[in-house]
């Protein structure tokens, strides 16, 4: 049979590349198909089944049956919900055999919806496929009932229509009293946007899928506007798992569905947050709940979750990448406390762990930042700052005085700081030498005018603190050669290379080395004299410390980082305990 299918139809086989691809295959097998499937009116209930005996697609097995619709023949648009008692594929085809729409997923049984509005004169055909070679039985496609046109949208109503390629449509929504509203879109065009507005409010659908937007807001009691806006699909997508298989024609046909449920007062699941806000909700097992804050200058936000019922987790995500908090708060309650720059936010309840949720209160303040920035700039030792990082270097200037130790520490938490030294032959840079994702450089400074950058690991930004701390120079910069007991020494490693000495003991005595670093997790190791001894972390944190009985002679010092990849600063120190005379 595939060997009668027309050039133009292998063409049009190409781009068949969606889940529907297999359930079209056997249609088009032959091109008298299309015209030996009966018309149906559309927007009547159908039913259908597959059985054994119903065609079987070529590539899998599977079955699947076949339902026509032509424009002038039953009502001008119609959405069909499947149901049956098995998973489903639902595509559409044209008169040339053409793939038009595809579901973005199988059904699951019961719920997937086909919206189809046939070009003027022309003929449709809609294909339900069996998800696999076990899907047989009888199943319906309901049409669902909705209103052609409205004045005014009434909660809970629903609306199947067309609009103009290019014009907004908007439908005014009054509720009474405080209401949770989920609206549904399914959109033809694939181009709509889905909003929710009045004067002091405003709330936007996200994606699933192609063809579908899902929005869940709750709403105080006054008026509003449903808006649909051509050419404002948005880019953010829900979860797959949250979506209908939905499968559509071309075209400006829509479907929006509403359903309404008064909320107790302070109750809501999700929603816009804003500034006092103190809100009730409940978080169900195994999902999150969904919150939405916009901030429209710099602010100090500090949002509180808490419950009895679960061990609480709360998530900020936003222009500058995301923040988590487990138990900040008081017991097994979280609390984020952070400068934000504009921008849209969502904020996640979540619970630790899986299976458990129950009721929680969420605390939002929001107060526009009153501190100082310094984006730039000179910067002393012993000198804190708070500057803004966007997109580019922040830059400051440090004059050193006289030989020190200096400590410069980085941290934020919006983002991935990167930290980088330059100035008198030093180029020193640091990731996460400090605390998580902080960055920390610890060196020995000449006297003279450096240079510090800040920026970002990725592409966001946000808030951070930069410190610069001194301390006298007791040290010298050596990344090889001879060292001896009382000495001090700095080394740059490069690409967690490790750095080499000799450690010459000229009469029996316990010696103690240390190596440390703010970027490295040291190793050290010393041979020589019949020993060789290893330590990684026996010192504070990630430093690491040897101490041994050594007789006279010479031995190996070897620092490495322990993942072999750390650049930054060493410090290996030696002290000694008074000599054993005989």
């Amino acid at each position: 049979m595939i060997s009668r299918l027309s050039a133009a139809h292998l063409r049009a086989l190409r781009p068949l590349t969606r889940l529907s691809l297999v359930a079209t295959l056997s249609a088009f097998a032959s091109q008298a198909f299309a015209e030996d499937v009966p018309v149906s009116a559309l927007g009547e209930n159908l039913r259908g089944e597959l059985t054994s005996a119903s065609p079987v697609n070529l590539n899998d097995g599977t079955r699947y049956s076949s339902h026509r619709f032509c424009a002038g023949n039953g009502d001008d648009i119609a959405l069909y919900e499947f149901q049956g008692p098995f998973s489903a594929r639902l595509s559409l085809i044209d008169e040339n055999y053409s793939l038009i729409g595809a579901g973005n997923k199988a059904t699951s049984g019961d719920g997937g919806l086909v919206l189809i509005d046939p070009p003027a004169d022309q003929c449709v055909t809609l294909i339900v496929s069996g998800q696999n070679s076990n899907a047989y039985g009888p199943y319906q496609l309901n049409a669902v009932s909705a209103e052609s046109s409205t004045r005014r949208l009434e909660p809970g109503q629903s609306i199947l229509a067309a609009t103009d390629a290019n014009k907004r449509l908007s439908f005014p929504l009054s509720v009474d009293d405080a209401t949770e509203l989920e609206m549904q879109l399914v959109d033809a065009s694939g181009r709509l946007g889905l909003s929710i507005s009045n004067d002091d409010f405003r709330d936007q659908a996200l994606a699933c899928g192609d063809n579908e937007l899902r929005m869940t807001t709750y709403l105080e009691p006054g008026d509003y506007e449903v808006s649909l806006i051509p050419g404002q699909r948005p880019s953010s997508d829900l979860p797959v798992d949250e979506c209908a298989a939905v499968a559509t024609t071309n075209g400006q046909a829509f479907f929006l569905k509403t359903t309404a449920s008064l909320m107790p007062e302070g109750m809501r699941n999700g929603g816009p947050l804003s500034n006092g806000d103190e809100i009730i909700g409940v978080l169900g097992n195994g999902r999150d709940n969904e919150y939405r804050l916009t901030i429209d200058e710099l602010a100090q936000v500090t949002i509180n979750l808490a419950s009895s019922d679960f061990d609480t987790v709360l998530e900020i995500q936003g222009p500058d990448g995301e923040q988590r908090n487990d138990d900040s708060g008081n017991g097994t309650n979280s609390e984020i406390d952070s400068i934000m720059r504009p921008g849209d936010y969502r904020v996640l309840v979540q619970s630790f762990g899986s299976g458990s949720g129950g009721q929680y209160d969420l605390r939002a303040r929001i107060e526009p930042f009153s501190g100082d920035l310094t984006n730039e700039g000179d910067i002393a030792p012993g000198e804190q700052l708070t500057g803004l990082h966007s997109g580019t270097d922040n830059t400051y200037s440090l004059t050193v005085e006289e030989r020190s130790e200096i400590t410069i520490n980085v941290g934020s938490d919006n983002f991935d700081t990167l930290l980088t030294l330059v100035g008198n032959n030093v180029n020193l840079s640091d990731d996460d030498g400090g605390d998580g994702t902080n960055s920390r450089i610890e060196t020995l400074l000449e006297p003279g005018t450096y240079s510090i950058q800040v920026s970002a690991y990725g592409e966001s930004g946000g808030v951070f603190d930069i410190s610069v701390t001194q301390a006298e120079a007791v040290g010298r910069l050596q990344d090889s050669g001879d060292v001896a007991p009382g000495d001090v020494v700095y080394g740059q490693m490069t690409n967690g290379q490790p750095l080499t000495y000799r450690l010459n003991v000229d009469s029996a005595r316990t010696v103690s080395i240390s190596a440390s670093s703010g970027s490295a997790d040291t190793v050290l190791t010393l041979s020589g004299g019949g020993l060789n001894l290893e330590d990684d972390d026996g010192g504070d944190g990630t430093n690491s410390l040897i101490e041994q009985f050594l007789t006279p002679g010479e031995y190996t010092i070897q620092v490495r980082d322990f993942g072999n990849s750390s650049n930054g600063t060493i410090r290996l120190e030696i002290t000694q305990a008074t000599a054993v005379t005989s």
